[in-house]
C-alpha cells in the first residue's frame, strides 16, 4: 500500500471527525450510527495497511478491559451505544497514532474549519438572545469542542483564531471550561515566553478563573451528589463496574434527588463516571496513561523518534481539566475528537509505509469482513431504536394491542434491551385495566420481570409490579418484589 492510502484515509477521517458535530451535535442515534458506522468500517479496511507498526497496546487493552464490563455488566443491554462510541475513539486513536504528521494536519485544519462555521452559527444565536450551543444541544458541549480547538491554535501561534474562539467559549458562560482555559494559561506562562508574554498570560489566566469559580452553589450542590452517587456504584463494583454508559440509569438506585435538586444521565466528572462504569483498575490505566503522555512540559523536548503535533498537549490536558467538573466526553463527538489528539500524543508515529511481505488478498479479505462486522454492530442499535419508536407511536394513540406484536419481536430479536420489555409491561398493564382481562395482568407481570432482570436499577419499575401482583392478589410476590427492590436500590434500603 502506498502513501496515497495514508492521503485518502486521512481526508476519509477528516470528513467524519468535521460532520459529526454538524449533524444535530452527534447525540442522535442516527447520527451515532451513521458515523460509527462509517468510521469502524473504514477504519478496518484501512488498517491492514497500516500494520505491522509500533503503537502503543495500553489503550487497546484499556478498550478489551472495557469490552469485558459490558459483558459482566448487570445490565449488558443499557451498555452498547456507549460501547460502540467508547471503540470507535479507540480505533481514532490508532488512525492518528499510525497517520503521518502531515495528514494529521489535514485532520486538524478540517476540524477547525467546522469549528469556525459553529462559531458563526453561534454568533447568530447569540443575535437572537439563545444560548450559544453552535450545533450542539448544550453550551457546555460546544464550549469543550472549542476547548479541544482553541489551546493548539494558541500553541501554534495563531493568536487571532485562538483569541476568536477563546471569547467564543467565555460567552458559552462555561465555567468548567473558562477553569480550564486559565490553568492551560498558567501552565503555558510557566513554560515559556518572556516577562510581557508571562505577565499577559498570568492576567488572562486571572480573569478567567475569575469568571470560572464566580460563585454557584447550586451548581455545586447539584454536582456534589452526582459525585457521591458515583462514589457509592465505586463502593459496590470497584473491578468491573456497572458496564459501559450505566450511570445515568444505575443513578436512580444509588441516590433520590431531594427538593431542588436535580437526576442526571452523568456524573459531571468523568474519572468518576469511567471509574463507575469500568471500575477502578481500567480507569487507572487509562488516565494514568494519558497522564504519562502529558508529562513532558509543554515547551520542553519531545521524545526521540517521536513527532508530537503542536497542541496536542494542550488540547488533551484542557479537555481532560474540564471533564472533571463537567460531561462533555460523553457527547461522541468531542470523545473522538478527543481521542484524536491522544493518538497525536502515541509514541512512534508512522511516517512511512512499513515495508512487509504480507499478502495483500487475505488481508484485505479480513478488513472487509472486519468492516462489515463493526458496521452490522453499529446499525443494529439504529433498528432497533426505529422499531421502538414505531410501537410507541401505535400504543400512544390508543392502539396499545397493535403494539404488542412488535415489541414481542423487538424483546426476543433484542434479548439484553429493556427498553422494550418495560414498554412491552406497561402496555399489557394498560390493556388489561382498561379491558378489564386479567390474562394481560399474568402477562404484564412476566414482561415486568422480564424488565427487571434486563435493568434492575429503576425504582419505579419495581413499584409498578408490585401494583400488578396486588390486583392478581398474590401478597408473597408484593413482598418479594419489595425484598428484590431493597437489595437492589441503595437508598431505598437505607430509608427504613
Amino acid at each position: 500500500m502506498s502513501r496515497l492510502s495514508d492521503r485518502a484515509f486521512a481526508v476519509y477521517l477528516a470528513a467524519m471527525l468535521a460532520a459529526y458535530p454538524l449533524l444535530r451535535g452527534g447525540m442522535d442515534v442516527w447520527s451515532q450510527t451513521i458515523i460509527q458506522s462509517a468510521l469502524l468500517g473504514g477504519f478496518c479496511v484501512w488498517v491492514v495497511s497500516a500494520l505491522p507498526a509500533r503503537v502503543t497496546a495500553l489503550p487497546l487493552c484499556a478498550a478489551v478491559w472495557w469490552l469485558a464490563c459490558w459483558a459482566l455488566s448487570p445490565a449488558p443491554g443499557l451498555c452498547r451505544e456507549a460501547a460502540l462510541n467508547w471503540i470507535t475513539g479507540i480505533a481514532v486513536f490508532y488512525c492518528a497514532a499510525l497517520l503521518p504528521d502531515r495528514e494529521r494536519g489535514k485532520i486538524f485544519s478540517a476540524a477547525a474549519a467546522v469549528s469556525w462555521f459553529m462559531l458563526a452559527v453561534a454568533a447568530y444565536q447569540l443575535l437572537r438572545g439563545d444560548d450559544m450551543t453552535g450545533s450542539f444541544a448544550n453550551r457546555n458541549v460546544f464550549a469543550d469542542w472549542l476547548l479541544l480547538i482553541a489551546p493548539a491554535m494558541l500553541a501554534r501561534g495563531k493568536w487571532f483564531q485562538a483569541a476568536a474562539f477563546i471569547a467564543a467559549i467565555a460567552l458559552t458562560r462555561s465555567r468548567a471550561a473558562l477553569a480550564a482555559l486559565a490553568l492551560i494559561f498558567i501552565f503555558r506562562l510557566a513554560l515559556s515566553g518572556g516577562i510581557l508574554k508571562k505577565a499577559a498570560a498570568l492576567a488572562g489566566a486571572l480573569l478567567l478563573g475569575a469568571a470560572a469559580f464566580r460563585a454557584d452553589i447550586f451548581s455545586l450542590v447539584q454536582r456534589l451528589g452526582w459525585w457521591q452517587a458515583a462514589l457509592d456504584m465505586i463502593r459496590a463494583r470497584p473491578l468491573a463496574g456497572f458496564g459501559p454508559g450505566t450511570y445515568g440509569f444505575v443513578y436512580p438506585a444509588f441516590h433520590v434527588p431531594g427538593s431542588g435538586e436535580f437526576s442526571s444521565i452523568w456524573a459531571h466528572c468523568y474519572p468518576l463516571q469511567l471509574a463507575a462504569e469500568t471500575g477502578v483498575m481500567a480507569t487507572a490505566v487509562w488516565l494514568g496513561w494519558i497522564v504519562w503522555r502529558l508529562r513532558p512540559a509543554f515547551a520542553g523536548p519531545q521524545d526521540p523518534g517521536q513527532t508530537v503535533p503542536v497542541g496536542a498537549r494542550e488540547a488533551v490536558a484542557a479537555g481532560l481539566v474540564m471533564s472533571l467538573g463537567d460531561y462533555a466526553l460523553a457527547a461522541p463527538p468531542v470523545f473522538l475528537l478527543f481521542c484524536w489528539w491522544l493518538g497525536c500524543l502515541a509514541p512512534s508515529p508512522r511516517e512511512t509505509p512499513p515495508d512487509c511481505a504480507r499478502p495483500k488478498i487475505p488481508s484485505l479479505i479480513f478488513g472487509l469482513c472486519a468492516a462489515a462486522l463493526a458496521v452490522f454492530a453499529c446499525t443494529r442499535q439504529h433498528d432497533m431504536d426505529v422499531k421502538l419508536i414505531r410501537a410507541r407511536s401505535l400504543s400512544d394513540s390508543g392502539r396499545t394491542e397493535e403494539s404488542f406484536s412488535p415489541l414481542r419481536e423487538i424483546c426476543a430479536r433484542h434479548p439484553g434491551e429493556p427498553s422494550a420489555a418495560l414498554m412491552l409491561a406497561r402496555a399489557y398493564g394498560a390493556a388489561a385495566l382498561s379491558r378489564k382481562d386479567g390474562a394481560y395482568l399474568a402477562d404484564a407481570a412476566a414482561a415486568y420481570e422480564e424488565a427487571l432482570r434486563r435493568n434492575p436499577f429503576h425504582p419505579a419499575v419495581y413499584d409498578e409490579l408490585a401494583k400488578i401482583y396486588s390486583l392478581l392478589g398474590d401478597k408473597r410476590l408484593v413482598a418479594d418484589v419489595y425484598i428484590r427492590k431493597a437489595s437492589w436500590i441503595k437508598w431505598w434500603q437505607n430509608r427504613g
